[in-house]
């Protein structure tokens, strides 16, 4: 349904329509409320707790569980304000819901909130000046209750749980990279990844990432997903920071793009010049322009992927970037050399909200960056000692 896969901004009436219509019940990630409800810190803590959820509020539920059409619906000034704040000061620590209000086409002052909240990676989650941790149960009779040790110490100890489950997906794409690509000892590689902070369930079918890379690329199907090898390398037509056309050299037979039904997509790239042999080049340097038109394409990529209706909301996302083999390498950068790098691998890391991938422009310009792309870019041109260059955060 649209209400779980769409962008939340993009939801219109016509979307909760179709979504009621459909006479889905309540359950363990649903929940209809008439009215603003008082109790809406302990339904969102419990959801932030469990799996995540969705809440409609100017919705009722019949007693079997199911929306009423048409909606009795809510005033639509203020309400988003308050739910923010009710989020923000009655929960510890405090949840961040994507909220969408939706006006009710026959009078605009009537609407019905949209509320999804994702599956926190800071759980649990606590009311009542911190001292209760409610859960979702998935029983319609008692859809929510409270927490006992041995779940809330399950909480603490998913934390670590999360991080190896998410890095396992992201070593595993790594090594199928290193089996693939031609082997070039101590040829600098570059790697990029998005994947949920919760990947432990399918947000899509495998065929959904076949299709998506077959739009671009000639894929083959792997499982729970797809790859593509492509002998050229990217050739994607970027400006530059001065808003010129990038003058980028060619790879050659050297990356791998990837997709999972758990929300990873991956790339990774053998940095190997003109056909020639890395070792006889005299010219060891790494591009910053070069890197930027590479991970920048790679998340015009992910973008595209997870704007597909086919693809649930992923919640929260880690976005990473690195490099390896890149010891005593020097960047450069408008005629600018940094000093040798000295570490083997470089990585940077940011967790973002789906809404901050979704909406980033996706213009093939170096001189607009989302917010994110500015961390991780002026992170890069920092650690190899080079100076970032004017461009625009959008």
């Amino acid at each position: 349904m649209s209400l779980w896969y769409k962008p939340v901004t993009e939801i219109a009436f016509a979307d909760v329509d179709a979504f009621c219509q459909a006479k889905i019940k309540e359950g363990l990630r649903l929940d209809y409320k008439s009215e603003m409800p008082k109790d809406l810190a302990k339904t969102v803590a419990a959801f932030a707790n469990t799996l995540g959820g969705l809440i409609l509020i100017g919705v009722e539920a019949t007693k079997e569980n199911e929306p009423i059409w048409p909606p009795k619906t809510v005033l639509a000034s203020g309400i988003s304000e308050q739910i923010t704040q009710t989020c923000q000061d009655a929960i510890y620590p405090p949840v961040r819901p994507q909220i969408q209000i939706v006006p009710c086409p026959d009078d605009p002052q009537q609407a019905i909130a949209v509320v999804r909240i994702d599956e926190s990676a800071e759980a649990p989650h606590a009311i009542a000046s911190r001292t209760k941790v409610y859960i979702r149960t998935g029983d319609v009779n008692k859809p929510i209750d409270l927490a006992d040790i041995d779940r809330i110490k399950y909480h603490f100890d998913r934390r670590n749980l999360i991080e190896v489950e998410r890095e396992s997906l992201i070593r595993q794409s790594m090594e199928r990279a290193e089996r693939l690509l031609p082997k070039s000892p101590r040829v600098p590689t570059r790697w990029a990844s998005v994947v949920p902070v919760f990947p432990w369930r399918d947000h899509c079918a495998p065929s959904v990432c076949y299709s998506f890379l077959q739009q671009e690329f000639s894929p083959q199907r792997a499982p729970a997903g797809a790859i593509a090898l492509q002998e050229l390398g990217y050739r994607l037509q970027f400006t530059d920071l001065d808003g010129q056309p990038a003058k980028l050299e060619p790879s050659a037979k050297c990356r791998m793009t990837s997709a999972s039904s758990r929300g990873l997509i991956f790339v990774s790239e053998r940095m190997v010049r003109d056909n020639q042999d890395y070792h006889d080049r005299t010219d060891r340097f790494l591009r910053l322009l070069d890197c930027l038109v590479f991970f920048k394409s790679f998340f015009n990529l992910a973008t595209l992927f997870f704007r597909q209706r086919t693809v649930e909301s992923p919640g929260y996302l880690q976005v990473s970037i690195g490099l390896k083999d890149v010891a005593l390498q020097r960047m450069e950068s408008m005629h600018h050399c940094g000093r040798p790098f000295p570490d083997d691998e470089y990585r940077d890391d940011q967790l973002i909200a789906p809404v901050e991938l979704l909406e980033r422009p996706t213009e093939d310009q170096l001189n607009l960056m989302s917010p994110f792309e500015d961390r991780l870019f002026r992170g890069l041109a920092y650690s190899f000692d080079v100076n970032p260059h004017g461009w625009k955060v959008k």
